[in-house]
């Protein structure tokens, strides 16, 4: 009989990235709750730490909308630091930017290329590297 020692089909691992910081959490079949977040109505992944509010009014009153996708509660978007505005997201601030220079990536690829000819040259005007 052979056993198996590796893979194994049925379990899965899951990783989660907080949306304020970038911190990664995974494990085997992982909520957030599991490796330190919380998930938020609009799907904004935090650290714990980055919570402001008691934890007894943390979460969305119980119904199926409140459920995310591993059956935990979702978090009040009220107590979101994403959703309260007190930091934005990459995603969000990158939508931000292209919107209000009014180009989309493949417009700034194209002008970064135009205008570098190599990333460290790209990186040194954005971090001032020299």
């Amino acid at each position: 009989m052979k056993i198996r020692t590796g893979f194994v089909s049925n379990s899965s691992s899951s990783s989660f990235i907080c949306d304020v910081c970038g911190t990664v959490g995974s494990g085997w079949d992982a909520s957030p709750d599991d490796v330190g977040m919380y998930e938020c109505v609009e799907e904004h992944v935090f650290c714990q730490h980055h919570i402001t509010t008691e934890a007894d009014n943390l979460y969305v009153e119980t119904d199926d909308d409140s459920l995310d996708d591993d059956g935990g509660e979702n978090v009040l978007s009220k107590n979101c630091p994403i959703c309260r505005l007190d930091v934005i997201s990459e995603r969000d601030l990158t939508a931000y930017l292209l919107k209000k220079v009014d180009k989309t990536s493949a417009e700034i690829l194209a002008e970064v290329k135009n205008k570098y000819v190599s990333y460290e040259d790209f990186r040194n005007m954005l971090y001032g590297i020299y």
